[in-house]
């Protein structure tokens, strides 16, 4: 039986309602990733033998400009997926988005979550085929 596509990688979900975070979680629990829920940042506890991506609401998740910085400065191999809502576009700070694998807007579909997910762990050198 083949490996499940991100059975190597761990999610934290950050700043997002219940109903969302929960759908997000179910599509990657069906591809085998490990989804672990945080209420702040500061709950990250990373795995080394897993590669880590934090998929943080940007509105909804306090301290994030400031904290995230330090994140990746201690972590770079930490990939993030930053979701936000249309009316946030464009106001959405440059050194925020220059940490960022992948912006995804709200209201978002599979394919595009799809694409989030590609993009985010070809960076991190999985292979984005198996997805």
């Amino acid at each position: 039986m083949p490996e499940a596509p991100l059975a190597d990688a761990r999610f934290f979900l950050v700043g997002e309602e219940a109903l969302v975070a929960s759908a997000i979680a179910a599509y990657l629990r069906e591809r085998g990733a490990t989804v672990l829920p945080l209420s702040r940042l500061e709950d990250l506890a990373m795995g080394e033998e897993a590669d880590n991506v934090i998929v943080a609401h940007y509105s909804g998740t306090a301290g994030l400009a400031h904290r995230l910085p330090a994140l990746k400065r201690n972590h770079s191999e930490l990939k993030v997926i930053l979701l936000h809502e249309i009316t946030e576009r464009g106001q959405i700070d440059t050194a925020l988005l220059s940490l960022t694998d992948h912006l995804l807007e709200k209201h978002f579909t599979r394919q595009a979550l799809e694409k989030a997910l590609s993009a985010c762990l070809a960076a991190a050198d999985l292979d984005a085929r198996r997805i």
